[in-house]
């Protein structure tokens, strides 16, 4: 029994691993190219969006339980609403406009630092202010490499989708505020 077991995961692995690479080669270049185009859909559609916002509610508890990580982003009472405020489909075109305001002519690709797999089914990306970006002059090295995103692609039926968000506390907003670029009137939660 054991024997077919291993031989199954043998003969499985070169597929699933192939299937992680072929996700992971193609996820990207679209969410590249829907970005340039500002696609809000396209980003919509990438994200599973009730279990990225349970992981980050989670995360950042976890975050927040550091010492002396209380002074550092949202009360912990106000970590579920500030989630729900800012991660919801009505914020993309937000990120489109930050973008274009704070990052005009940096390339999408600039702002990946690295991509990887996650086992057993699923391929991280990790984003970062663009070292070519201007606003980065004088940022101390140490504060760069924290302020990093990583988000988990898993399977959603037959596409990728985002499941996890980690994003570092002190980038987490303390309260709710509307979002840049878009009508305050249009904002509702989601």
């Amino acid at each position: 029994m054991r024997l077919a077991l291993v031989i199954l995961v043998l003969l499985m692995a070169p597929s699933v691993y192939f299937f992680c690479v072929y996700g992971k080669n193609t996820v990207i270049p679209d969410m590249i190219a829907a970005s340039r185009a500002n696609d809000v859909e396209a980003f919509v559609n990438r994200v599973d969006w009730q279990s990225a916002r349970a992981f980050l509610k989670q995360d950042i508890a976890r975050q927040k339980q550091a010492p002396h990580a209380s002074a550092i982003g949202p009360a912990a009472s106000k970590v579920g609403g500030i989630v729900d405020h800012y991660v919801r489909p009505e914020s993309i075109p937000a990120v489109f406009h930050l973008h274009d305001t704070l990052f005009p002519g940096v390339r999408e690709e600039d702002f990946i630092v690295s991509s990887g797999y996650v086992f057993p089914l699923g391929f991280d990306v990790t984003l970062a202010y663009p070292a070519s970006n201007p606003l980065n002059l004088g940022m101390p090295k140490l504060m760069h490499e924290r302020l990093r995103a990583r988000f988990v692609f898993g399977l959603d039926g037959m596409t990728w989708k985002i499941k996890e968000m980690h994003v570092p506390l002190m980038m987490v907003p303390s309260q709710e505020r509307p979002l840049p670029g878009l009508d305050p009137r249009k904002a509702k939660p989601g």
